[in-house]
């Protein structure tokens, strides 16, 4: 005979069970977005890497060229601002700025250097 504690008895394992696969998809579920933060890392880390190769394989310049000191300073001003995300750097909001609207005190001392590097 089939009663009511039967019944609820077979609803309870039912339940138990359902408990049981739940737990387990969560296990699953951690563990997955646990590999995607692993793999999102992984794909940083390997875009950083690319940038760094193109900085050294496309980011070389001449210094044969007619380069003034200023011509110098602008073009690694640019390209410092350009790759600077890359590396995990924020250059400070004075001075991430165009050629033509970084700080005059900056702009001054970056042709400097660029200019004595220059005359090396």
């Amino acid at each position: 005979m089939y009663g009511y504690e039967d019944h609820l008895d077979g609803l309870r394992q039912e339940m138990d069970g359902a408990e049981r696969a739940m737990a387990s998809m969560e296990r699953q579920l951690d563990r997955a977005e646990q590999e995607n933060h692993e793999l999102r890392q992984r794909l940083n880390e390997a875009e950083i890497e690319i940038q760094r190769l193109q900085a050294g394989i496309f980011g070389r310049v001449s210094l044969d060229a007619d380069w003034t000191g200023e011509s110098l300073a602008q073009q690694f001003h640019e390209t410092y601002e350009r790759l600077a995300p890359g590396f995990g750097y924020r250059t400070r909001e004075a001075s991430a700025k165009p050629w033509a609207e970084v700080p005059e005190q900056n702009r001054a001392l970056m042709i400097a250097v660029a200019t004595e590097i220059l005359e090396m």
